[in-house]
């Protein structure tokens, strides 16, 4: 035995163990016949390689086989002894034809042949063995030699199965060349035509054509003085121009062998003289013809002008067939661009979960249909949808269950509405129906009916039924409404009012607007307020308990509109839920007392430290701390005169993956951090853990209930002790009696604030509250 990679080409010799081989056999054997549907060399050099694999443990047997390969078309030959030989060389190259013995050394030549195969697909395969029953199962592309081999035959037959996979190849790479045009079977286009047109008269023939070489067809892009638009492949002559490099030119086809009995010669429309060029792809593969021909013979074939003209026409048309591919590139990116874009549009206006609609294209839709119904006098009716204790459900069952149901919730929806109508998820357990169209009130009823006893069916998941309900708020314009943020906050109020029940349609009726107008009314002063620069700040102090002097202040909004009336602090909530109100008023507050602080330091005023609310809008955008550092250091301000008071709300709300960086970065200026309404909200521990707060400010709700409520008292007494615990300054808020103030005192909290020392007042009198506590310390 010996390894394929040491195999060596030998010097002459004659004879072998299997095969009779000599060198003037050799050369007698130098131009085989080879069987061939389409002419040689055709393509370029890449396309006609032909590689062979010897799969054969004898030396001598496999340099014989390598000759005789060659001989017959072969360009490159590997060798392989073994099967794990084989299954690499093909897998560093793939070859064209495998030649290969049954019986190994190592390994079996039909298993490393159905690995091959397995690996890189169909590959013909001639067995040379003299145990032919191992070479079975191979199919048709098998054929199997028995030793001792004649060479005739082997050259003949490789030969043969090398000129079938090269032609596979060919119109494997012909075919894959003309799809990147797009060009078969498209509408005839006047720049190959005028071509046809042009190359005919110039080259002084009947007839010219621009012929694409299909598998079984040669197809017309552009003709002139036929009427064909195509023929089968067996009787083109463009067949043969392609696989010539200059003008392919049959001076009379009824002396030509090779087209005498063509029946385009013998049939219409009788070609005598043909001549033509062909046309590359732009990776250079011969994909179509530009040719002439006329039914008179020409001796002398065309002129040298005219050969020129037909090479530049040709060219001519490549140029033409390039800008189409480049033209159809351009249009598969914008189309490739459009789609992408469609698909990020699809996923940020609908619902991963459910597939429905978010909000915003929703509330879209819904000022569309306001519009149109307005135009055709019909109605329309807008429905907001509660999944009942979907929050139950959700933790006691498991999002998976919870999921489910909303999924579930959301094709029932889809099924039952029209085509006409709009379905949307506006968040967690929270649907909108919008029905268009509406002629009498009956349709919506009809509707509404069937949509309650559909969402109210249990279901089932998992094997299990789960109870399914909804709550429905109905709205309907232009009877409760005229604009769409109306006709939303009037189906929001039904909703609220069915969810008292649960399970239930509520409509709309103007009772339930009457606390949305009062609403209304005190956003709007706050909005006037805010309009004529009269938000400003109150100062209520914050005392400490073991010596009754002030510490520091709190400033808390107020408003004066001269006449108008007044901005209760019940007023500023709603305003501060509106996140652009809130952020105007805190924009406005901040600048004041900042200004405030800066006149109390130029005058020498010791009032200790201000403490500044903010609010969940601050947070919004992530540049808060910068912008409040930067306005701390316009008023030459020390950061430490400045308290900033949180609530568990800015923990919780839109903007609180920005809430840690913020207050980092005023803890680490020296900006002390305070916690707002401390036991009032939710993870209270865990924001003391997360956050660098300084100050816990115990709720007023709690101290009100010191000595009369046994729960206010023992959390208040556990707040202290917490603080305590964790080195934190302690906040009594709310302190109005002196046994009040006397408790916190005595349980260690350091310092109070409330109605006992002083209602919050303008800037004007925090001179006189610091004078007048400092002076009556008993408070």
């Amino acid at each position: 035995m010996c390894n394929g990679r040491d195999l060596k080409r030998r010097p002459n010799r004659t004879g072998s163990l299997a095969l009779t081989v000599n060198d003037d056999q050799l050369t007698n054997w130098a131009s085989p016949q080879t069987i061939a549907a389409e002419p040689s060399n055709m393509e370029g050099p890449a396309s006609d390689r032909c590689h062979a694999l010897i799969i054969e443990d004898e030396c001598l047997i496999a340099m014989d086989l390598a000759a005789l390969v060659e001989t017959a078309g072969a360009t490159s030959v590997a060798f392989a002894t073994t099967e794990s030989e084989a299954v690499e060389s093909a897998r560093k190259q793939p070859p064209d034809v495998i030649l290969s013995d049954v019986n190994l050394f190592e390994g079996s030549g039909p298993c490393a042949v159905r690995s091959i195969i397995r690996d890189h697909g169909e590959i013909p395969v001639i067995f040379i063995t003299s145990s032919p029953e191992g070479c079975k199962n191979f199919g048709r592309n098998c054929t199997v030699f028995q030793k001792p081999v004649s060479p005739e035959e082997l050259i003949a037959k490789f030969s043969q199965v090398a000129a079938d996979r090269l032609g596979q190849r060919r119109r494997a790479q012909r075919r894959k060349a003309i799809g990147e045009y797009q060009i078969l079977d498209s509408p005839p286009e006047t720049n190959f035509d005028e071509i046809t047109m042009l190359v005919a008269r110039l080259c002084e023939t009947n007839s010219a054509a621009i012929s694409f070489i299909d598998d079984h067809r040669q197809w017309f892009k552009a003709t002139c003085g036929i009427d064909e638009r195509e023929t089968p492949i067996d009787v083109s002559f463009c067949l043969h121009a392609i696989a010539s490099e200059t003008v392919f030119v049959v001076n009379d086809a009824h002396l030509d062998p090779l087209f005498a009995n063509n029946a385009l010669v013998t049939g219409a429309p009788f070609i005598r003289f043909y001549a033509g060029m062909r046309i590359l792809s732009g990776d250079g593969t011969p994909i179509a013809s530009l040719c002439v021909f006329d039914p008179h013979p020409r001796a002398l074939g065309l002129t040298t002008d005219q050969e020129a003209t037909l090479r530049v026409l040709a060219g001519q048309v490549q140029s033409l067939l390039e800008l189409r591919r480049l033209l159809i590139e351009r249009e598969e990116q914008v189309a490739a661009q459009i789609a992408l874009a469609d698909e990020l549009r699809y996923v940020a206006e609908h619902d991963v979960l459910t597939g429905l609609p978010h909000r915003g294209p929703f509330n879209t839709r819904l000022r569309t249909a306001i519009l149109d119904a307005e135009e055709d006098g019909t109605r329309i009716a807008l429905m907001l949808i509660d999944v009942d204790h979907f929050k139950q459900i959700n933790d006691s069952l498991g999002h998976m269950v919870g999921d489910a149901m909303l999924i579930s919730f959301a094709n029932r929806l889809r099924t039952i509405i029209r085509a006409s109508d709009n379905v949307a998820r506006l968040g967690g357990d929270e649907f909108a129906v919008l029905l268009t169209g509406i002629n009498r009130t009956e349709e919506v009823s009809t509707i509404v009916q069937s949509l309650t006893e559909r969402l109210n069916k249990p279901m089932e998941h998992d094997g299990r039924l789960v109870d399914c309900r909804a709550s429905i708020g109905l709205a309907i314009y232009p009877d409760h409404a005229h604009t769409a943020e109306l006709l939303t906050r009037c189906s929001d109020l039904a909703l609220a009012e069915a969810k008292q029940s649960r399970g239930c349609v509520e409509t709309f009726r103007h009772s339930m607007g009457d606390e949305f107008e009062r609403e209304s009314a005190m956003l709007q002063i706050a909005r006037q307020g805010i309009e004529l620069q009269r938000i400003t700040p109150h100062y209520q102090p914050k005392v400490a308990l073991n010596s009754r002097k002030v510490v520091g202040f709190e400033a808390l909004v107020r408003c004066d509109l001269n006449d108008g009336p007044a901005i209760l602090p019940e007023m500023f909530n709603l305003a501060f839920g509106d996140r652009e109100l809130a952020a105007a008023i805190s924009q406005q507050m901040i600048g004041r007392v900042l200004d405030d602080v800066r006149r109390w330091v130029d005058s020498g005023l010791e009032f200790g430290h201000i403490a500044i609310n903010t609010c969940a809008a601050d947070f919004r955008a992530n540049d808060f701390a910068e912008t409040l550092l930067a306005n701390i250091e316009r008023c030459r301000l020390d950061p430490r005169l400045i308290e900033v008071e949180v609530t568990e709300g800015v923990f919780l709300g839109r903007g609180a993956h920005h809430v840690a960086r913020a207050l980092s970065v005023l803890s680490d200026r020296g900006i002390r951090i305070a916690l707002d309404d401390f036991g009032t909200g939710f993870a209270s521990l865990t924001h003391l853990k997360q956050f660098p707060v300084d100050v816990l400010k115990i709720d007023r709700s709690f101290v009100a209930g010191i000595g009369i409520n046994p729960d206010d008292t023992a959390i208040v007494r556990a707040l202290i002790g917490l603080g305590q615990s964790l080195g934190i300054e302690i906040v009594a808020e709310g302190i109005e009696t002196k046994a009040q103030a006397e408790f916190v005192e005595t349980h260690g909290c350091n310092v109070g604030q409330g109605f006992l020392y002083s209602h919050a007042k303008p800037a004007s009198c925090v001179p006189s509250m610091i004078q007048q506590l400092g002076d009556n310390p008993a408070g």
